[in-house]
């Protein structure tokens, strides 16, 4: 949590125009992120271990995950304390040792078309 006062800084601005950008890269004309989990989830990685605020990058990644899902008419099921431990085992997770199809499969397990 932030101090009573204390303003968040864009400390990157350039690795935010990259996650904005990230979900929608195609290779080869093959979209690297085919699938709306791992959209969703290179955008909770990249914010989270992007330490792209000075602070709350846990709390944003969680954040712009749900925002983006639900504007693809996805909602994810996780409790609050489970998607608090999911955001803080992907932080703490050395990048070399981030399984990211691990994360994909997590979220996709998690997601459930929204209601209307």
């Amino acid at each position: 949590m932030t101090q009573e006062n204390q303003t968040v800084q864009l400390v990157f601005p350039e690795k935010l125009k990259f996650v904005v950008e990230v979900a929608d890269t195609t290779l080869f004309d093959e979209p690297q992120y085919p699938t709306m989990a791992s959209k969703a989830g290179i955008l909770f990685i990249k914010i989270i271990k992007g330490h792209i605020f000075s602070d709350g990058n846990k709390r944003t990644a969680v954040a712009t995950m749900s925002i983006f899902l639900n504007m693809n008419h996805y909602q994810l099921t996780f409790t609050q304390s489970e998607l608090t431990e999911f955001a803080i085992q992907v932080a703490k997770t050395d990048n070399a040792q981030l399984d990211y199809q691990q994360i994909y499969t997590i979220i996709e397990n998690h997601l459930a078309p929204l209601n209307k």
